[in-house]
């Protein structure tokens, strides 16, 4: 994961747990903070620091940016990287050369998917996309988060 704005330019290490509607991340190495453990649902979310230190919110990218400063929009992109809008959202897409999401934008972000791979898991197989790059403009310049996914579990 990569993050950088005109006041900061960040890499992370993403590994990320998603199960009913639950999400476990943990992020290695931002903002200088060493590990960063979030956690969130439907009913909020808590960000843990490498020393302890505990913060709780209704929004993931809310406590985010209270803390560093800039959105990252953690809580859209369960769906995001599924390739899908949030549900009940506005949204504009544009699809690939084969039929596949290539832009999505919503909330103020474009989302471009690029270089999908196929990744098989016990008896599944699907085609998801390596690299994952949202973009938003806001007061204080422009925000650009890409993921480069590893590897999918499922």
């Amino acid at each position: 994961m990569g993050i950088r704005t005109p006041e900061l330019s960040e890499q992370a290490n993403l590994v990320w747990q998603y199960r009913d509607q639950s999400n476990h991340l943990k992020l290695f190495g931002p903002f200088g903070a060493g590990a960063i453990t979030i956690e969130f649902d439907d009913y909020g979310v808590q960000l843990s620091d490498q020393r302890g230190v505990q913060y709780r919110g209704a929004s993931a990218e809310r406590l985010l940016t209270d803390i560093i400063g800039w959105p990252i929009p953690v809580d859209a992109l369960p769906a995001w990287l599924w390739g899908q809008p949030i549900p009940d959202t506005p949204f504009r897409y544009r699809l690939d050369g084969q039929a596949r999401l290539g832009v999505l934008e919503q909330l103020g972000w474009r989302i471009e998917f690029a270089d999908y791979r196929e990744y098989s898991s016990q008896d599944q197989s699907r085609d998801r996309p390596r690299h994952i790059t949202a973009s938003k403009q806001v007061a204080r310049g422009k925000i650009k988060v890409r993921l480069v996914a590893r590897q999918w579990q499922w």
